[in-house]
């Protein structure tokens, strides 16, 4: 395996292998900075990265050039007759256009392919989990918030990961450290909170 040195002291590792694989904490910590680095210049020099805030700041009340704010109500005319308000039409617009698309959301049913007591039953308890985590996760307002991201920002991501710190507690399974159950953890992210490979 070689490591690469660079002028300032710190690692870096082989292009030629994959990044991932490295059994060093320095080096992987290098490699995920590399990637990170190297996703958000693409973004900068696609020109995406600037769309993708334009949309954000739009949705949210300001104006694409910089010129509107519509929390802002201004006073105008020779005497302060009138009232100047920005509207935001471009929220109003995908915010409908996200209404429609989660509006009949896919239903996800637990099916024996058996007709006995085993395969009935097993089927039963998938859909009893599946109902669980739909409410306990509020899986559908984390599949609107990535659907409302992937029209603003041209791409959204839900992430289902694992979390060894959730759950109950486990007394005396490790001595000397705490133990959970452990659970899942489901998140909405935006391309600011995800990077990945753009010519992979």
């Amino acid at each position: 395996r070689k490591v690469l040195r660079m002028a300032d002291g710190s690692a870096r590792s082989d292009s030629t292998k994959y990044w991932a694989t490295e059994p060093l904490p320095a080096l992987i910590a290098a490699a995920i900075q590399e990637r990170v680095k190297r996703y958000r210049e693409s973004l900068a020099q696609s020109g995406r990265g600037q769309r993708m805030l334009r949309a954000w700041r739009t949705f949210y009340g300001f104006g694409p050039g910089g010129d509107g704010d519509t929390a802002n109500v201004r006073a105008s005319g020779e005497q302060g007759e009138w009232v100047d308000v920005t509207t935001n039409d471009f929220a109003t617009l995908v915010t409908q256009t996200v209404v429609l698309t989660t509006a009949n959301r896919p239903g996800f049913k637990a099916v024996a392919t058996n007709a006995d007591y085993k395969s009935m039953s097993q089927a039963s308890f998938a859909q009893g989990l599946l109902d669980y985590y739909d409410r306990q996760y509020s899986l559908g307002d984390r599949d609107y918030e990535t659907i409302l991201t992937g029209m603003l920002l041209s791409e959204g991501w839900e992430i289902y990961g694992w979390n060894a710190m959730a759950g109950e507690q486990l007394d005396g399974f490790v001595e000397g450290g705490d133990t959970f159950e452990g659970d899942i953890d489901v998140i909405s992210a935006t391309p600011f909170d995800v990077a990945y490979d753009t010519d992979v």
